[in-house]
């Protein structure tokens, strides 16, 4: 879509910054604004901003992992990210996810939806991989969880089948160098949630494996 793109004071000598100013638009209503500075070295300091993002046009990388239709859903960001030799990759601010809603490749059957999912004093960096977050909050969400009378449920139904070349792969920690879950830099995960608010949700709960059958709504 639409795109603005401006540098200034760009320059091949070692150790000068370019201010960098860019925007685009985004499958029609969405939008990205970009602004900082980088060098040649690959560093950046930028704010960024994205609003309205609509996720469906992402649909073909969320098909090789899961069988999930994105219906609707709109994202939305605020904050500073910068890149560095020395620091790696840091993100801070917020994000959102608004207006979602999930179908069942296979039944066609809605999965999950909710009105806004809204996250915010986000800390993101890596590597290693560290995340802490001040606030999460969800907010006129429906999820529905099912058990078919074979006993498979729709949520294990929504995991793509592995490929060949995962048959042999050997279980992390179980012999070999399996990680056991930590990063390719030796050190584990960090992630730390402050405090996560649900309203206004409702879950639709059934079983049809037991007999007699259970129907629940949460």
């Amino acid at each position: 879509d639409r795109l603005s793109l401006q540098a200034e004071g760009f320059s091949t000598r070692g150790g000068g910054k370019t201010a960098i100013a860019a925007y685009f638009r985004w499958a029609g209503q969405g939008a990205v604004s970009i602004e900082g500075s980088g060098d040649l070295t690959g560093g950046a300091d930028l704010l960024v901003k994205a609003d309205s993002i609509d996720l469906r046009p992402l649909q073909p990388y969320l098909d090789k992992a899961a069988a999930l239709q994105v219906a609707s859903g709109l994202f939305h960001c605020n904050g500073r990210l910068t890149v560095s030799a020395e620091r790696g990759v840091r993100y801070s601010g917020q994000s959102a996810i608004s207006d979602f809603k999930s179908i069942e490749s296979g039944s066609g059957q809605p999965f999950l939806d909710w009105r806004s999912f809204f996250v915010d004093g986000m800390e993101l960096s890596f590597p290693p991989l560290r995340l802490s977050i001040q606030k999460v909050a969800l907010a006129d969400f429906a999820h529905r969880l099912a058990i078919d009378a074979n006993g498979s449920s729709n949520l294990a139904a929504l995991r793509r089948p592995s490929g060949p070349a995962d048959a042999g792969a050997p279980a992390a920690g179980a012999g070999g160098s399996g990680s056991g879950g930590a990063t390719k830099g030796g050190e584990r995960p960090a992630i730390r949630i402050e405090s996560v608010t649900l309203q206004g949700g409702r879950i639709d709960f059934s079983d049809r494996f037991i007999k007699p059958n259970v129907q629940l709504r949460l």
